[in-house]
């Protein structure tokens, strides 16, 4: 239904961010497509090697949508595409510890838009993240 996949979408979202930001690489790789879990991953091993560490907060939902849904009936895919209207609070700190960017009481509104495929001849109930806008 979709209240169930919006609901689950939701789930996802949250957990996707805090991987990231969290730099969970092994978390991220159940939930991301391939070619998303690459980019990912060069990023949080990038500000490894930078010894950035970032300490992030999800707050909370502020909207989600629906904004598009495909579905191949030869390949039995299907895309949806998401908006996802959020609050998260992000301290990037250096090596020593010092802030460099971010407050941990500055709450950032964020705005995605996030497309989720999944093949529907498939048994697992999981979406894949493909593709962030």
């Amino acid at each position: 239904s979709v209240n169930k996949f919006v609901s689950g979408a939701k789930m996802a979202y949250e957990i996707i961010i805090m991987a990231f930001e969290n730099g969970d690489i092994e978390k991220l790789g159940t939930l991301l497509e391939q070619k998303v879990f690459k980019s990912f991953k060069s990023v949080i091993e990038k500000r490894k090697k930078d010894g950035l560490v970032i300490e992030a907060k999800f707050i909370g939902m502020r909207d989600i949508r629906i904004i598009d849904a495909s579905f191949s009936k030869k390949s039995k895919v299907a895309d949806i595409t998401l908006s996802f209207k959020s609050e998260i609070s992000t301290v990037v700190k250096d090596a020593e510890g010092s802030v460099i960017e971010g407050h941990p009481d500055e709450i950032k509104k964020q705005k995605d838009t996030w497309v989720f495929t999944k093949d529907l001849s498939e048994k697992s109930p999981i979406w894949l993240l493909k593709s962030t806008l």
